[in-house]
């Protein structure tokens, strides 16, 4: 059971997250200042930094809130290894569980300033390209050895599922109708897209 300093600790680091989405949001991420979340949040300026490094710890903890717990998001929801349909669906299901309305606003941000911003690119990169990729490969890898799928190279077909989910997001977030009425639809339908293929 968490302590009370525990609790109070999570109540004022969720405080501190939603006055970042809100500022973030109003002035753009290259604009705002720490400054400008601490009089959001009504706090010191150094109770910010008591809980975050910098601003871009700060935004990636609004989007992977479970990282101050040392939990990947590709670690969240278990994989299923033993059949290769059934990963495919694991894996884009676990993608779209985490992209809420809030989460594709703050990836909004990180796009956008992630091409600028050499930091928060490599810091994206390595903490969620990176994990997802590392997580991906040995199953893709064990099911090539286990003759369940036909043999490819795991590196790219790795990136490959990652490239499908960063795909529909920016669909999504360009505001197509389609992606945006049949986004529940999407991790059903790449699994069996990528499993089945199109061939007759």
């Amino acid at each position: 059971m968490k302590s009370l300093k525990d609790q109070t600790n999570r109540l004022r680091r969720a405080h501190i997250l939603e006055a970042a989405v809100k500022v973030f949001a109003e002035k753009g991420f290259h604009v705002a200042t720490i400054k400008d979340v601490a009089a959001e949040a009504k706090v010191a300026d150094g109770t910010i930094y008591n809980y975050f490094d910098n601003k871009i710890a700060l935004l990636m903890g609004i989007l992977y809130p479970q990282l101050d717990e040392g939990v990947t998001p590709s670690a969240t929801m278990p994989l299923r290894s033993d059949d290769p349909h059934a990963f495919l669906s694991d894996t884009f299901a676990r993608s779209w569980n985490e992209l809420n309305p809030k989460s594709l606003d703050v990836l909004r941000i990180v796009f956008s300033e992630a091409l600028i911003n050499p930091e928060l690119r490599a810091v994206y990169t390595e903490r969620m390209i990176g994990s997802a990729v590392e997580m991906n490969r040995p199953t893709l890898r064990s099911f090539v050895k286990a003759g369940s799928m036909r043999p490819h190279d795991a590196e790219l077909s790795s990136r490959a599922l990652i490239a499908l989910v960063f795909g529909f997001v920016m669909l999504r977030l360009l505001g197509d109708e389609v992606t945006a009425q049949r986004w529940d639809n999407f991790p059903a339908h790449l699994a069996n897209l990528l499993h089945e293929g199109l061939a007759t």
